[in-house]
């Protein structure tokens, strides 16, 4: 099965491709997301109206001062079985950090220190991590216990930390300055992850522009979630700005990347037994 989105409107669809509607939105969508296990869907769409009320909204997020046309409304909807477990509103479109708990988030504090906690759909707020760093961390959820921080341990350093959500520091990852525009692609069953990412001809400022002149490939590289170890990386061309030239088996032991015009098919345990 797989959903389908046609404008407003998401289908559900199976074996026989029969879309059958599941979800329908009341304004124009601007940005779905799932959580890591597909359980919870994240639909962001234009505000109809500044006095739609919400069950819950980040403290992060802004509650009042926003002027009603700039508001995003944000659903979270439970798919099986169907139901919406919390709405929030938040001024512009942008990734929100989930897993099938609750919102995750990072708050600042004093001397560059920042406060990692979850705020779950059914219960009260708790703190997850505390974490050094010189930019605002920036949080992607890989496993329902486990995330990534994207951060700076240093003014000119930025690196991939993976935490669980008792806090442990479990991996470090480094992310150098040739790289551009990451992305995570995950695995529903969770024990492997890719990072895909442009790679630069040369070092670009954060407000220069990018263009084609600068970037020569595109770089895919795969790790297991547990231990942060890289077990393969690929070099795809042609590069396509937008990504997605690379995905999971539905069961987790397969990936797929499209390299030279052709779909390429790997198997996880086989590259992580050549890694060793």
């Amino acid at each position: 099965q797989f959903l389908l989105r046609r404008c407003s409107q998401f289908d559900l669809v199976g074996a026989s491709l029969d879309p059958h509607p599941l979800i329908g939105a009341s304004g124009t969508i601007k940005a779905t997301q799932f959580s890591p296990d597909r359980s919870v869907v994240v639909i962001e769409e234009a505000s109809e109206s500044a006095g739609k009320g919400t069950t819950r909204t980040p403290k992060s997020v802004p509650s009042g001062g926003i002027h009603p046309a700039k508001k995003v409304d944000v659903e979270f909807i439970q798919l099986h079985p169907l139901a919406v477990i919390a709405r929030s509103q938040i001024p512009v479109p942008g990734a929100v950090p989930i897993v099938a708990e609750g919102i995750l988030e990072a708050l600042s504090g004093a001397h560059n220190r920042w406060i990692v906690d979850i705020q779950p759909f059914h219960g009260s707020v708790r703190q997850v991590a505390e974490m050094h760093s010189f930019c605002a961390p920036a949080l992607t959820a890989i496993t329902n216990n486990l995330f990534v921080a994207m951060m700076c341990p240093k003014s000119d350093e930025m690196e991939y930390q993976g935490y669980n959500l008792q806090g442990s520091l479990l991996w470090r990852i480094p992310f150098t300055n040739d790289r551009f525009s990451p992305r995570f692609i995950l695995s529903k069953n969770g024990a492997h992850f890719a990072i895909e990412t442009l790679h630069l001809k040369h070092p670009i400022a954060a407000l220069d522009p990018l263009t084609k002149e600068a970037v020569d490939e595109e770089i895919i590289d795969i790790y297991d979630t547990g231990t942060g170890v890289r077990i393969a990386g690929f070099r795809t061309t042609p590069v396509y700005t937008g990504g997605k030239n690379v995905d999971f088996s539905p069961d987790g032991t397969q990936m797929a990347v499209l390299h030279d015009g052709a779909i390429e098919i790997y198997t996880l345990n086989e590259l992580a037994k050549h890694s060793q």
